[in-house]
């Protein structure tokens, strides 16, 4: 390699200190990074990146806790999953939130089977005040003259026998409504209308509570259960696909569950 007085001077120069500051000295070339060294630092971002995973996914202002499994991914289908560690809270148990909503719920609950049991007596109560249905059969030579009728006379409102219908029915019409009017009469205060507006309206508060309990997130399998206990108890688990209940456990399950 020829040297020129050019290159030894520019060599020169770069090792010649700026007043106030150390000695500029070219450096080889930097070695490339170690498999070691790169597994370590990579391995310290993860960690660092999952504090951050686990407080975004956490409740009640605590961080969740998860474990990343890596393996080389050379070796195996599946080199990265992760796992739930219980350590910030028991798999065995229900979020507080959920328990609180829960409890909220089986007071509607109570509440709602109460009012039925009221509608229920004064329903029997109602009945038994109520007068029977009038019962006025139409008289049978009415029956019989109107088979000997022909079609005209059928259809001559000022014949004899339609005049006497009209008037039957006109008698059967006042009296049906009478007896409605007193039975409405005997429901108003017998406590029955109520007692019907007092059940449908624990009937909504019931129902509110139960949404709002599904829509509250369950974080393991523990507040999925609750949720399922509470549609089955609630609806019956034939009509569990009403409502868009299975909307809420499709959220469940699609969010990190502790199992």
């Amino acid at each position: 390699m020829t040297v020129s007085r050019r290159s030894m001077l520019a060599g020169a120069a770069a090792a010649v200190a700026l007043p106030g500051s150390a000695a500029v000295i070219d450096a080889p070339t930097a070695a490339a990074e170690l498999p070691v060294t790169k597994v370590n630092r990579i391995a310290w971002e993860l960690a660092h990146a999952m504090d951050e995973w686990c407080a975004d996914i956490g409740y009640d202002g605590k961080p969740d806790s998860w474990k990343a499994h890596v393996m080389p991914a050379g070796q195996t289908e599946w080199a990265v999953y992760f796992e739930h560690l219980p350590a910030s809270r028991s798999l065995r148990e229900p979020s507080p939130r959920l328990l609180d909503l829960e409890a909220k719920w089986k007071k509607a609950r109570a509440a709602e089977d109460r009012s039925c049991g009221a509608m229920a007596k004064a329903e029997t109560r109602c009945r038994t005040m109520k007068p029977e249905a009038p019962a006025r059969p139409k008289p049978d030579h009415l029956t019989e003259a109107q088979l000997d009728m022909t079609l005209r006379q059928h259809g001559d409102k000022t014949h004899p026998v339609n005049v006497e219908l009209a008037a039957f029915y006109a008698d059967e019409k006042a009296a049906r409504e009478a007896w409605s009017a007193e039975c409405e009469a005997i429901e108003e205060a017998s406590g029955l209308n109520a007692a019907i507006v007092r059940h449908s309206k624990a009937i909504e508060r019931s129902d509110r509570a139960l949404h709002a309990l599904l829509a509250c997130p369950a974080r393991n399998l523990a507040g999925v259960r609750l949720k399922l206990a509470a549609l089955e108890e609630h609806y019956g688990m034939k009509h569990i696909d009403a409502n868009g209940i299975w909307e809420y456990l499709a959220d469940d399950l699609s969010g990190p569950l502790g199992a």
